[in-house]
């Protein structure tokens, strides 16, 4: 079987669908190279004195890491080059960057979590790299700048670096794409170009060791995905974006709720929650807080966070009526 790879089918599919999907496209071709730049450092990253921290402390208040540091400049130095993005909001930089030239003459609105997983870094465990891509509106860089739902998304995506590395991703007019990197030729080459999640599954991803933090709305609802189910599977790595891609795959729930005193919950709206609950839902499953839908929430600042639960539709919508009884 011909190998098609992802250069190859970007142009196959958009070269005769207008400027757009074209400017689109080469946006995702600057995120697999940058994709293929982290994933070569993170495999020599303890031969190449990469690991632990930076001593710096990033606007989340977390102790940045030396690849943290450098997958988000990487993401920089590359659209930096190919002047499509406008402006770019990064879990690892406190205000939105503004990239050289004209922001006025760029089309997109890029946000980005550079590395998801560092904690995990150092123990190798898999990790990768978040987008989201926002078509600059009237609102984006004319005097005020507007934070944008998730619903307005042009494409998104990850990048996963694990034993082996994945591109998935989604734009706007096409289905959910999986490409793997074949090392040998340096390529990300096509797997599915129509990915569907399973509409249910057995499988929930929670981090039950926080039980005694959660409302009694949302300890309901996991007592329900642990017991209350005919069949019940708990999977969870601790690394979002690894769990998300196992679920997205073999299907069931990923949950981080937000906690009695901490009602907005740890994963950001913009550049995590956003991008993969829109990736999901192009795939046939649903993203919701329990009582909103994720791609609706209008961001109040860049770094907002809220309550994320990614995954099967049909499991969701169980969870939701839990969430409905609690007023």
């Amino acid at each position: 079987m011909k190998r098609i790879t992802l250069a190859e089918y970007l142009y196959s599919e958009t070269h005769t669908r207008g400027e757009c999907s074209g400017r689109v496209a080469d946006v995702i071709k600057g995120v697999a190279l940058v994709g293929k730049i982290i994933y070569r450092q993170v495999r020599w990253a303890g031969l190449e004195n990469m690991l632990g921290e930076t001593g710096a402390i990033n606007v989340q208040g977390e102790e940045v890491k030396r690849l943290d540091e450098y997958s988000n400049d990487r993401f920089i130095e590359v659209f930096q080059r190919n002047r499509l993005i406008g402006s770019m909001i990064s879990e690892e930089m406190g205000e939105r960057l503004m990239i050289d030239g004209d922001p006025l003459a760029a089309e997109f609105l890029m946000t980005l979590d550079p590395l998801d997983g560092s904690s995990n870094i150092d123990v190798d465990v898999t990790i990768g790299s978040i987008f989201a891509l926002f078509q600059r509106t009237g609102g984006f860089d004319n005097g005020e700048f507007r934070l944008p739902r998730g619903e307005e998304m042009v494409a998104c995506g990850y990048v996963l670096y694990g034993a082996a590395s994945y591109f998935v991703y989604w734009m706007q007019g096409f289905g959910v794409c999986v490409f793997n990197l074949d090392m040998p030729i340096g390529e990300y080459v096509l797997i599915t170009n129509d990915l569907k999640v399973p509409v249910e599954s057995s499988i929930y991803s929670v981090n039950e060791a926080n039980y005694r933090k959660w409302a009694p709305d949302t300890q309901k609802v996991v007592d329900y995905l642990r017991a209350g189910r005919e069949k019940s599977t708990g999977r969870y790595i601790g690394s979002l974006v690894a769990d998300f891609h196992r679920n997205l795959l073999k299907g069931g729930v990923y949950l981080y709720p937000g906690e009695a005193e901490n009602p907005e919950g740890k994963i950001r709206l913009l550049y995590e929650a956003a991008p993969l609950g829109k990736l999901v839902t192009m795939a046939g499953g649903k993203a919701s807080t329990g009582r909103q839908n994720i791609l609706d929430i209008i961001p109040d600042t860049p770094h907002q966070r809220c309550p994320t639960i990614l995954g099967s539709a049909k499991v969701i919508e169980e969870i939701e009526k839990i969430y409905a009884e609690f007023k």
